[in-house]
Order: C-alpha cells, then structure tokens, then sequence
C-alpha cells in the first residue's frame, strides 16, 4: 500500500458513515434553498464541520492527552501505512511540514491551519469533479450522480483498503 496523505487517509476511515451522510446533506449545504450548491455554500458547510473534524484527529493521535501530537504519535500511526523506506521518509517529512513552528509537535492550531489551507483546494477539485456542466454551480442531479459513484467507490475500496 501506498503512503496515504492525511486527507486521503481521513476520507478512507471516514468513508463508510460518510456515504450514508452525503445523501442528506445537499439541502443542508445548499443554505438558500434554489437547488444548486455554489462554492461559497460548500466552503461555508465544509469550514463548520473543520473544527470538529481536527478535535476528531487529535483525539486519535495524541495518545498522551497533552494537546499536541509528538513525533513518535504521529509516527506510531501514519507509520504503520508506509511500506518501505521511502514512503516511511515521505510520514517524517509530513510531519514536519505540518509542525511550521517547529516544535517537535503539532498542536491543533497548526493541524487546523493546515486543514485549513487545504480547504479552498479541496473545494475546487470537487467542484471540478462534480460540476459536469461547468457552470459554476452544483444541481441536485449532479450531487446525487457524485453520491451514487462514492457509494459504489466505498463499497469496492472503502473497508478492503486499510487492511
């Protein structure tokens, strides 16, 4: 297996509760109603459920329970995925990229700037991705096709894959 970049990785674990979600979150992103989600209502309903999302990763990784995650928890978990010594360097050289003050830890705020920053790509590829028609917006029709094809893609890949 591959080393998986931290949203990836994410996406994956989250997958299986996630496809079960996104079915019913087309009304709640699309904020005024008119049936179409722009990329500010996306940005918007992907900035709320962040804070929640980092607390989640947090609690996962810092084992001790001191608000940071070390080098050795970070790599006790994103360690187990490389599968030689490359992909082993490419875990050290993440964390390193996400701890900017380089502390020897990441705290949650570097962990949510990161994210953070991450955000506005994310948004544009899926926007990319979604929007078939290239009009800027996505419709309930597109929405729903990009469910069915990550409904299908979670049941071939999701729970199989991080084995």
């Amino acid at each position: 297996m591959k080393i998986l970049n931290l949203t990836l990785a994410s996406l994956l674990l989250a997958a299986p509760a996630m496809a079960a979600d996104m079915a019913d979150d087309f009304n709640t992103i699309d904020v005024n109603g008119d049936g179409v989600i722009t990329p500010s209502e996306m940005a918007t309903a992907q900035r709320a459920s962040l804070g929640e999302q980092n607390d989640g990763i947090m609690n996962l990784l810092d084992k001790n329970g001191d608000g940071s995650v070390s080098n050795e928890e970070y790599m006790t978990f994103y360690g187990k995925l490389a599968t030689g010594d490359k992909e082993l360097e490419q875990v050290k050289q993440q964390f390193n990229n996400l701890d900017k003050d380089g502390s020897g830890d990441i705290s949650a705020e570097e962990l949510g700037s990161f994210r953070q920053g991450s955000l506005d790509r994310e948004n544009e590829e899926f926007f990319k991705a979604v929007d078939t028609d290239k009009d800027g917006q996505i419709s309930k029709k597109e929405y729903d096709a990009f469910v069915q094809g990550m409904e299908g893609l979670f049941k071939s890949v999701g729970s199989d894959y991080l084995k």
